[in-house]
């Protein structure tokens, strides 16, 4: 704006915290308050600078009622802006931080610099850089560890964390480089610089063993050796990778000679980015280590899922080929994958023997394979060697950060891990049955090690479907998930099934739009290979009536689990809630080809033919879905049967089914929506938005849809109906 004078802000982040305000620093005194920093450094920290006031408010002050939180918040901004321009005399003329109703933002007019980008932009130019200068000018922009004032805040641990390893990651580029143009001395100094900060760095380790036996130093190299086995046994409770073992038996039997120093053959191959990982097949002749054999593969599935440019097809899709020995050539096609790993698990004596394989699905050659003999205990350590060796075989290009979640450990106790994968296996069964079996492993596996956050999120996921499958009141199970959610990420924020889970409970519980939304998307920031989070957050954009954005989301997750009955169906129903029947009957019927059982199919597809007036085959399809379940009722097909019967003018079939959601104990929790849809179709209007008005005080889940849902189209220019969904917090939509 004319007149404004031109103000420089820079921010350094790296090291200690400090402001400078055209090129003068802002003295420590200008902050009487530490929660005024506080609240710059998070604006500085995020990628747009800008944060929504509650997430600041829950990131300063977590335990705080929401009037107590906004009034501190209001004064904090104001001591930050005083901090900053000690002359400002109203908040509207503040340069630098700037409110935009509920937004807060860091600005500065004439550029905004941060050291912290300003490292990550060079690192990102020199990675892929032949140019030493290049690394050497990133290095230098590195002053220290992320915000080292605030060394032990949980806020800022995942990203210093990245930083170290991008950091990291950078030294052994430039090692490399000094060693690939003949400045030997600087690249074992180099690496001997980075073992000193990361004492476990096995590849760093490898390269001056290679480097020593090159120059002729044998003895050193040896040595070498000896220290990369006691730094990984001491850190990471492990043996050194075979590679490491192949480099040291060379060097003894004096066979290594002068070797090309890129980075390893495979590395001009094409990379193997897409890979489907079976569940091992039991050979051990004993039923009760079936959950050992799912529980690796869905780990293995986990651990991989954690690189961004690979593709792992999701638990509940390679749970088809469960004890079946497929063609990779043909499952190659059938799933488009470029690799597969397959496993066995049999037992020789009392010992367990774990044989597993990487195979190239476009020719069936074999690329790594391995047998293994664990002990029980050392069932946790073996499937992350397997992780290891997997990511080597597959070509790809990973940083540092990446090979270490490759390999991360979850836990330190056998046992847990043990009861984490039964708790696993119930949980992948559905049922209410099996959620409560989940629970209790889960629990156990929390008792043996408290600090399993991965446990805890498997806790949060059982409680979040139990009451969608009517085992427990929403309102019991979803506080139940909720704390079971924050818990695992207190103890591990980078866990994106954690976040998912929470984004749940914020969707189908308190109905807080804004926070299900960001936790949704910060669990695809951390793991896009996470088919569940691209579920329920297609889930969360049908409620919104963001209708392409959901149809995008949920094709995204039948990409990575495309045999997933419901995630099938999920896209009928989304097309379903986009008045786009004709499709949806389409899908539906292909799900059903899928599997001719799967009774929430045939009800969506009961559902969509109602709105096509095809009531006959609706009524058929209903039908079908309520004699699949069996002693385990589907509550939401009598609401849908009834619906279909009143809209066809069968109006005493209609009060029947009325009639018998009351005898059914499983309904208590959903009747009254259930009778609503019903009602809606007899036309009795005021008694439906009754029901619903006492269905939104039960808080059922399926209430997050009433601004969708076709069924209710009848009601939507009712005074009482515009008010529950205002009292749903969403935005009435005429139709």
């Amino acid at each position: 704006m004319k007149g404004t004078r031109e103000t420089s802000l820079a921010i350094h982040l790296l090291g200690l915290f400090r402001v400078s305000v055209q090129g003068k620093p802002v003295q420590e005194s200008h902050w009487p308050r530490k929660q005024a920093k506080l609240l710059l450094k998070l604006l500085a920290l995020d990628p747009k600078h800008q944060l929504h006031r509650q997430q600041l408010i829950d990131a300063i002050w977590p335990d705080l009622d929401v009037e107590s939180g906004a009034a501190n918040l209001h004064k904090m901004i104001h001591m930050a802006r005083r901090a900053l321009e000690p002359k400002l005399t109203s908040a509207v003329d503040s340069r630098f931080i700037l409110t935009h109703g509920q937004q807060v933002e860091l600005s500065a007019p004439s550029g905004l610099w941060i050291d912290l980008e300003q490292f990550e932009a060079s690192a990102n130019r020199a990675m892929p850089s032949d140019l030493v200068s290049d690394c050497e000018a990133a290095l230098t922009l590195y002053s220290g560890d992320l915000l080292s004032e605030d060394l032990y805040a949980d806020w800022c641990t995942r990203r210093r964390d990245q930083l170290r390893a991008l950091h990291r990651e950078l030294m052994m580029r430039l090692a490399s480089l000094y060693a690939r143009h003949g400045q030997q001395r600087l690249a074992m100094m180099q690496f001997e610089k980075l073992l000193t900060i990361e004492t476990s760095n096995e590849e760093a380790h490898r390269e001056l063993m290679r480097l020593y036996a090159l120059a002729g130093r044998r003895s050193e190299a040896l040595r070498q050796f000896q220290r990369c086995c006691e730094a990984v046994r001491s850190d990471l409770e492990t043996e050194p990778e075979e590679e490491t073992q192949q480099l040291y038996r060379k060097i003894v039997a004096r066979e290594i000679g002068p070797l090309p120093y890129p980075v390893d053959a495979d590395s001009t191959a094409a990379s193997l980015d897409t890979i489907a990982v079976l569940p091992f097949v039991n050979d051990s002749g004993d039923p009760s280590l079936d959950y050992l054999c799912a529980g690796i593969a869905d780990s293995l599935i986990k651990n991989l899922s954690q690189v961004p440019r690979l593709q792992v097809l999701a638990y509940s899709t390679v749970s088809h080929y469960k004890g079946r020995r497929p063609n990779p050539k043909q499952l190659g096609v059938d799933l488009g994958v470029k690799a597969l790993v397959t496993g066995r698990l049999s037992r020789l004596d009392e010992m367990l023997v774990i044989t597993t394989e990487l195979v190239d699905t476009a020719d069936g050659s074999r690329l790594w394979g391995e047998h293994y003999r664990p002990q029980r205990a050392g069932v946790l350590a073996t499937q992350r060697e397997i992780s290891r060796q997997i990511s080597k075989k597959l070509r790809l290009r990973m940083t540092l950060e990446e090979r270490n979640l490759i390999a991360k450990r979850y836990t330190r106790s056998p046992e847990a891990y043990t009861l984490y994968l039964k708790g696993r296996f119930h949980w992948n069964k559905r049922t209410g049955e099996g959620l409560k079996k989940g629970i209790d492993y889960f629990e156990k596996a929390i008792q043996k090690d408290p600090q399993y956050g991965l446990a805890y999120s498997g806790l949060a996921d059982c409680y979040n479907l139990l009451s969608l499958y009517s085992a427990l009141p929403p309102n019991k199970a979803m506080p139940r998930a909720k704390a079971a959610a924050r818990k695992a990420l207190q103890l591990d924020e980078s866990l994106a099934e954690a976040h998912t889970s929470l984004a749940y409970t914020y969707l189908y519980y308190d109905w807080s739009w804004s926070a299900a939304e960001r936790e949704f998307q910060h669990a695809l920031e951390l793991n896009p290979n996470y088919a569940t989070a691209h579920h329920w957050y297609h889930e969360y954009l049908a409620a919104m009536g963001r209708f392409e954005e959901q149809l995008d989301e949920i094709r995204q997750a039948e990409e990575l689990d495309p045999l997933s009955l419901i995630i099938n169906t999920d896209v009928g129903w989304g097309l379903y809630y986009a008045r786009s029947y004709d499709q949806a009957i389409e899908q539906l019927q292909r799900t059903l080809d899928l599997d001719s059982n799967f009774a929430v199919a045939h009800l969506m597809l009961g559902l969509a033919y109602a709105q096509k007036a095809r009531l006959t085959e609706a009524v058929s399809s209903i039908q079908r879905a309520m004699g699949l379940c069996g002693e385990d009722p589907l509550v939401l097909a009598y609401g849908a049967l009834g619906y279909v019967y009143a809209v066809s003018g069968q109006k005493a079939q209609a009060r029947q089914m009325i009639d018998r959601l009351s005898a059914i104990p499983q309904a208590r929790y959903a009747s009254d929506y259930c009778q609503a849809m019903i009602l809606a179709g007899l036309d009795e209007r005021s008694e439906a938005i009754h029901r619903l008005e006492s269905a939104l005080e039960q808080r059922y889940d399926r209430m997050i849809y009433l601004n969708v849902e076709p069924v209710f189209d009848c009601l939507r220019q009712n005074t009482r109906f515009q008010q529950l969904i205002r009292r749903l917090g969403l935005s009435s939509k005429s139709k």
